[in-house]
């Protein structure tokens, strides 16, 4: 290590900062927070799985929109998000 690079990091004395470790009042909050954006998100997921419905309502088994396609893939994409926020991740 260069001497320029040993003066940088003993002049940065930051206090090491653990993302896992939250107060009581701050799982709270993200906890509240993550289960309004569930919400949120489930009825998005409601009305995407109503809306697909409604297309292939209108379809035939000859002729599939390419809107079916897209809203099956937006719909996988918000529950594995919404999956995933359940678990906590």
């Amino acid at each position: 290590m260069t001497p320029a690079g040993s003066q940088l990091n003993a002049q940065v004395n930051m206090p090491e900062v653990h993302p896992l470790s939250m107060t009581d009042k701050q799982k709270h909050n993200l906890l509240k927070e993550n289960f309004k954006n569930m919400k949120r998100d489930a009825g998005d997921l409601f009305n995407l799985a109503k809306a697909l419905q409604d297309e292939l309502n209108n379809s035939n088994e000859n002729v599939l929109s390419l809107d079916v396609v897209d809203k099956a893939e937006k719909i996988e994409k918000l529950a594995k998000k919404i999956k995933g926020t359940a678990r906590g991740y």
